[in-house]
């Protein structure tokens, strides 16, 4: 009876430090329908919304600060539907020169050059308040002061922008080592 109740508590006990440590991958197998069985189930289930908080937070964290993607999932209201009025900066930004390399390069190689720009500017906006609201194409359309207001919308917008052109030429220097063409931001 001692090794019935001991066992699986101290697989529980295993299991929430392995959890405590940032690990989980695990589910514990329930094999009564008592109180142990009932915890070990609650556990799961709480397992399984931390990693569903994680892939959330991960996924949003492509896309807006870590701020926003914390005040989203902490908050009841964070996903809540509507809207309202108020006023943002909205920055756009594209590649010039990209399209003739893309019309006339190896699409894998094309795709390499985007999806390395487009990371930089993202991490940039990011770093800045701001919010990516859509890629299109080689375009970055992000936007200050929403969801979370910040007074200083249109600086954060400004700062941004100045570090995605420094990180251009960043860019530049490196396409130029590798063979690339050079291209200009707008």
């Amino acid at each position: 009876f001692a090794r019935r109740l001991t066992r699986p508590v101290s697989a529980l006990t295993g299991a929430v430090a392995r959890v405590a440590a940032g690990d989980l991958s695990q589910s514990l197998p329930v094999r009564s329908r008592d109180e142990v069985g009932v915890l070990t189930r609650a556990f799961n289930e709480m397992v399984e919304g931390l990693r569903q908080r994680d892939f959330i937070r991960n996924a949003f964290g492509r896309y807006v600060s870590p701020e926003v993607a914390k005040t989203l999932l902490e908050s009841p209201d964070g996903l809540r539907l509507g809207g309202s009025k108020r006023e943002v900066t909205v920055l756009m930004s594209d590649l010039r020169g990209y399209t003739r390399f893309a019309e006339h390069g190896d699409p894998a190689g094309v795709m390499a050059v985007l999806n390395d720009y487009l990371g930089h500017m993202a991490e940039i906006v990011i770093a800045h308040g701001g919010t990516i609201n859509e890629f299109i194409g080689d375009a970055v359309f992000a936007v200050f002061g929403a969801p979370l207001a910040h007074a200083d919308h249109a600086e954060r917008a400004a700062a941004s922008a100045l570090g995605m052109q420094r990180a251009m030429a960043d860019l530049n220097r490196e396409h130029a080592a590798s063979g690339l063409p050079r291209f200009e931001m707008g």
